[in-house]
């Protein structure tokens, strides 16, 4: 999601991220699962674990 890239509507261009925090800190969610990164950073993820059965089941899909 990007923020703060664009004035896009009457708000503060901070006022969604101070919403976001003060909405997860009520929700007493773990602050550092939220990625609030700077403007202009971003976050690599590591690739996802492969699911057993997975593969079968996209072979399933793409014969029917």
């Amino acid at each position: 999601m990007h923020w703060a890239t664009f004035v896009l509507s009457a708000e503060p261009v901070m006022e969604p991220l101070h919403r976001t925090l003060a909405a997860w800190s009520g929700a007493d969610l773990p602050r550092e699962d939220l990625w609030d990164l700077p403007i202009g950073a971003s976050r690599t993820l590591p690739p996802e674990p492969a699911v057993a059965g997975a593969e079968a089941e996209t072979k399933a899909e793409a014969e029917a």
